[in-house]
């Protein structure tokens, strides 16, 4: 009996040795610029409603192992829409994500239909967008989420959402030193 009690401690301190430090983060993914829009069928919120979200996620590892030189850097970024069936709707379908930038310009979007079927909603993202090191000049980035309702009616509305700048400039942020990066890190968590 007291073998098998001392072999089930040792199994247990063995496990917690071996297992990664509670402190370790394994989500670097921050959401920033987020907008949230809902509309209704006809103007009337008895015929029917549907919601959508769309901000920017950015990957931002820090004091990671996937934090490269250990600086605290937005490695990349990547659009992210979400629409929701609230009252009264057949069917969405997203239609576009776009992924841009202030100065103007397109980063990266996603074209791709995707319709929602029976499920109460449905989310898209664009491919992730490299931050680059050499960044000369740095840019908010915005989200666009284009989609389409079927109402239980039989109508069909097409819509779209434009999704706030994103709170901080994107760039590998060379002038900030680590700690005010952490610092902006947190105000997104």
């Amino acid at each position: 009996m007291r073998w098998m009690l001392l072999a089930t401690a040792l199994a247990a301190l063995a496990t917690s040795l071996l297992a990664p430090p509670a402190t370790a983060q394994t989500n670097d993914v921050y959401r920033d610029g987020w907008s949230f829009k809902s509309w209704y069928h006809l103007g009337n919120p008895h015929r029917g409603e549907v919601s959508a979200e769309s901000w920017v996620d950015l990957d931002w590892p820090c004091g990671t192992l996937r934090d490269i030189g250990m600086n605290c850097d937005i490695q990349r970024l990547r659009g992210h829409g979400l629409v929701k069936k609230e009252s009264k709707v057949a069917r969405v379908e997203i239609g576009l994500v776009r992924l841009g930038r202030y100065p103007a310009g397109t980063l990266v979007q996603n074209e791709r239909n995707k319709n929602s079927g029976s499920l109460p909603q449905i989310e898209q993202t664009t491919a992730w967008y490299p931050v680059a090191e050499d960044c000369v000049v740095a840019f908010r980035a915005w989200t666009r989420t284009s989609f389409a309702v079927r109402w239980t009616d039989g109508r069909l509305s097409k819509l779209s959402l434009l999704g706030d700048p994103t709170t901080m400039e994107i760039c590998r942020q060379g002038d900030l030193t680590v700690a005010e990066r952490q610092r902006r890190r947190a105000r997104l968590g």
